[in-house]
């Protein structure tokens, strides 16, 4: 049976959510600015950066108090999966790891298709299939996090971390 702590598939799914509306400002500004500069080279160096700022915010907020703005408002926090401690910054970049390498590799793949001007099919097949393997590792994290009793997703395995309600 599932304890009452662990059920937090459904909060993880919100604090994702409120957490990408909080960077939307950011994202956006940054997006005009990109806009207004008119600059090729920062428009790609942008389209590179952007992909890194999800990642980075979770797992800067995770090793500072194993809380995003999302899990604050959702009432869960990511705790050493021994659930003695909070998680640093070791625990919280490795939870965000695969995160991290799916960002850089598909950051440089939009990156090149970008610099290529369109032309290259190949270069757009590409950034298509790594986006549809990038879904595919977010449908068997969530698979995996259904199918043990503490919720734990594959992140959470390999960060050594749990999710737990606060309330």
């Amino acid at each position: 049976m599932i304890r009452y702590r662990y059920q937090t598939a459904w909060k993880r799914f919100f604090a994702s959510w409120i957490d990408a509306f909080v960077l939307i400002p950011f994202i956006w500004g940054i997006d005009l600015l990109v806009l207004l500069l008119d600059q090729e080279g920062f428009r790609l160096v942008w389209a590179f950066v952007s992909y890194q700022i999800y990642w980075i915010y979770t797992t800067v907020m995770h090793a500072r108090g194993g809380r995003t703005v999302g899990k604050m408002v959702m009432k869960v926090k990511v705790i050493d999966a021994r659930e003695r401690h909070g998680i640093g910054w070791a625990q919280a970049f490795r939870r965000e790891s695969v995160f991290a390498v799916f960002a850089l590799v598909l950051a440089t793949a939009y990156t090149l298709s970008l610099a290529d001007s369109g032309e290259d099919a190949r270069m757009q097949t590409a950034y298509v299939l790594l986006d549809l393997s990038y879904m595919l590792w977010i449908v068997l994290e969530w698979i995996t996090m259904l199918l043990n009793n503490r919720r734990r997703a594959i992140h959470d395995f390999i960060g050594g971390t749990v999710v737990i309600r606060t309330e």
